[in-house]
């Protein structure tokens, strides 16, 4: 009687481990997002090793890929940026060899591929970039998600931007501007994209064809095109008592106090 007792709590006690252990793996990872700091990471990072050698169930990897994908969020945020992608990359290896998105809906394109992407294009990876880019759009397309597909095509423009791929820049915002599904926000976005590579084309040359919206900054670009540097300041003091209080455009001013020096 004591040995089949045994046998049986030794069965549950089994069951219950890989239960155990993915629980363990979602702990770790909300404690790490609750207090994100060096110190928590380096913990994190200690646990994460364990928990690799520890996995087997698809539960327990998507578990885990949770937790990278949160670690990799805030190494990009403190400018851990190869480490990042690195954790990005191998939580979508993870993801993709054990075709979780046939297990789970967790979002993949949202938690990894769109800041993977991100951050090729930051570290100059433009090749990775564009696969990336293009992947996570084909995913939003099909699984029906119009945000993500137009946040797929508008970071496929800036890319393209970057490297000065202008015409392509313009077929890709004039494709999407004006499907009924683009958010306000987004619809600005391509807009701006749209107007910045119509004047790196030559194809805007008076500040006549700027949307109303966006005629300071346009001005600015179009004045420092034509050497009209007197006007470009002036113009890019506007734009920037404009937009000064956002701290998202803090950059973009950098860029502008950077380029009006040259």
């Amino acid at each position: 009687m004591k040995k089949r007792l045994f046998i049986l709590l030794l069965f549950q006690s089994l069951a219950l481990f890989p239960q155990q252990l993915e629980e363990n793996i979602y702990v770790a990872a909300e404690t790490f997002i609750a207090n994100k700091n060096e110190a928590s990471l380096q913990i994190l990072n200690q646990k994460e090793k364990q928990f690799k050698k520890q996995i087997n169930t698809k539960d327990e990897q998507l578990a885990l890929i949770f937790l990278q994908c949160h670690k990799a969020h805030y190494l990009d945020q403190n400018s851990q940026l190869k480490l990042a992608i690195e954790t990005y990359e191998d939580a979508l290896n993870r993801f993709d060899k054990n075709e979780l998105s046939k297990l789970s809906d967790f979002d993949i394109v949202e938690n990894c591929l769109i800041p993977l992407g991100n951050l090729y294009t930051k570290t100059g990876d433009y090749t990775n970039a564009e696969s990336t880019i293009k992947h996570y759009t084909f995913l939003a397309e099909n699984n029906k998600n119009p945000i993500q597909e137009v946040s797929g095509a508008i970071n496929l423009a800036q890319l393209y931007q970057t490297i000065g791929k202008h015409e392509t820049v313009v077929k890709i915002t004039s494709e999407y501007i004006n499907k009924p599904y683009v958010k306000s926000p987004q619809k600005q976005k391509l807009i701006t994209l749209n107007v910045d590579s119509q004047i790196a084309l030559g194809n805007i040359t008076s500040y006549s064809d700027v949307p109303t919206t966006l005629n300071s900054e346009k001005k600015y670009r179009i004045a420092l095109k034509n050497g009209d540097y007197s006007t470009a300041l002036s113009e890019f003091k506007k734009y920037k008592t404009t937009i000064s209080s956002n701290k998202n455009l803090q950059k973009k001013i950098a860029n502008f106090y950077l380029q009006t020096s040259v």
